[in-house]
């Protein structure tokens, strides 16, 4: 595939392809947050065939990393923040 905005169109064929080869739906969907997956057109399929469109953690994971790293970099205490709000996120 050489342009990305072709995913919603190359889904929605391996989608149909999935459902008469196997007789049975596709019924998850795991990707990384990129704007190929995370779009409009692919949500509204995915919602009106009931597909669970997960996103993985590992976007999130480097965002933690970055944002510490950061913290460590200007001295700001990260651990005492994050401790913080797991705490509120644990009641």
């Amino acid at each position: 595939m050489k342009d990305k905005s072709k995913v919603f169109h190359f889904f929605v064929n391996f989608y149909k392809m999935v459902q008469r080869q196997f007789e049975s739906p596709i019924k998850r969907l795991h990707s990384d947050n990129g704007r190929e997956y995370v779009n409009q057109n692919l949500s509204k399929f995915l919602q009106k065939n009931g597909v669970v469109h997960e996103l993985t953690w590992w976007t999130l994971l480097n965002k933690w990393l970055v944002a510490k790293r950061y913290t460590r970099t200007y001295g700001i205490d990260y651990e005492d923040t994050f401790d913080q709000r797991k705490d509120c996120y644990s009641k």
